[in-house]
């Protein structure tokens, strides 16, 4: 991911106080402190963070801020204590809102991904079910994984099946649904579940043409339902491969990626292992991330990891295709386990 001049000042300044990145940014025209309170709203995990060294961010920082005029989290804390720094205590909130505005037009979905899911069934529960599919890829796969089991059955199944389908919905039509769910929350919580009873039901976004069933979409499907009891699991896919069978399989197979290995239980890494010699392992972990490296060479023997090392040192440059296979065969243990219910993601 390339990152823009205001989103590398806004992650230095996550690793700062907010004495010192208010100082840094005391000398910035109000439109860069704009745009940097912008990333700054708009940064919402650690692993954003950008790969490069400190030094690099900083030259960055530096030339961002001194750079002719030019347009371009997180703790609100840390933001509105830089901003009334910077701009004094009455002007901080125009800031803080301005950026806020800001983040929302780019990711309507913002706001709702913090509601919990009862609030979301409140809101959702009697919608149609493209409405639900739609906010539901907007979640987070835990989030929208707590939500589905609330779902009554004929919605949830219908939902799913959506969401595996693919309807391109024009961005028009997401941000409208996003502000009618967003308005429906606020007046949840101001004034209980009967704020807007009587209401009519969102209006079910036109589909333009259908979208390509793309790897990213599914996995995302396949992170849900792994998240989700078996038997309710199991049902969804059986729904999802009657309507596409090829869809159901390439779900399934998501479910386990070599990426999740680190993620896996312990118990679970070392039955798989054993029935994986010791060429087809060095294969695998050829190119590797580390953290998988780790992940196997922590649950196979000393014996084993010394076969390992000896056979990649001796191994001449392997093949993609080899290397795929070799994964491959590692994966389809792993599926069976999490086909019978036994693959346990230690997931945080």
């Amino acid at each position: 991911m390339e990152f823009t001049g205001s989103r590398k000042a806004a992650l230095l300044l996550t690793c700062l106080d907010a004495n010192t990145a208010a100082e840094l940014l005391r000398a910035a025209r109000p439109e860069v402190v704009t745009a940097i309170a912008t990333e700054l709203v708009n940064l919402e995990a650690a692993d954003q963070r950008s790969p490069a060294a400190p030094h690099e961010l900083a030259q960055d920082f530096v030339s961002f801020l001194h750079k002719p005029k030019e347009s371009g989290p997180d703790t609100t804390t840390f933001v509105r204590q830089v901003l009334a720094s910077v701009v004094g205590q009455d002007r901080a909130a125009e800031f803080l809102g301005q950026a806020r505005r800001t983040v929302d037009r780019r990711d309507p979905f913002r706001p709702i991904r913090d509601a919990s899911p009862e609030e979301l069934l409140s809101v959702l529960g009697q919608e149609h079910p493209q409405v639900v599919a739609l906010v539901l890829m907007e979640l987070p796969p835990k989030k929208s994984a707590a939500v589905v089991p609330l779902l009554d059955e004929p919605i949830r199944r219908e939902a799913v099946r959506r969401m595996v389908s693919g309807e391109n919905v024009p961005d028009e039509a997401k941000a409208r649904v996003a502000a009618i769910v967003r308005e429906r929350l606020d007046a949840l919580r101001k004034k209980g579940t009967d704020a807007w009873a009587g209401e009519q039901p969102v209006a079910q976004p036109a589909a333009a043409k259908p979208k390509a069933k793309g790897g990213a979409r599914l996995r995302q499907v396949a992170m849900l339902l792994r998240s989700l009891a078996t038997e309710m699991r199991d049902g969804l896919l059986k729904a999802i491969a009657e309507e596409d069978p090829d869809s159901g399989t390439a779900v399934q197979n998501l479910m386990v990626s070599w990426d999740d290995l680190p993620l896996l239980a312990d118990r679970n890494v070392q039955d798989v292992l054993r029935n994986v010699d010791g060429r087809a392992l060095a294969l695998a972990l050829v190119g590797a991330p580390l953290a998988v490296a780790a992940k196997v060479r922590g649950n196979i023997s000393d014996r084993a990891r010394a076969m390992i090392d000896e056979e990649m040192q001796l191994m001449k440059k392997p093949k993609a295709d080899e290397i795929e296979q070799a994964r491959e065969t590692i994966l389809g243990y792993l599926r069976q386990l999490n086909a019978s219910g036994e693959l346990q993601f230690e997931e945080t």
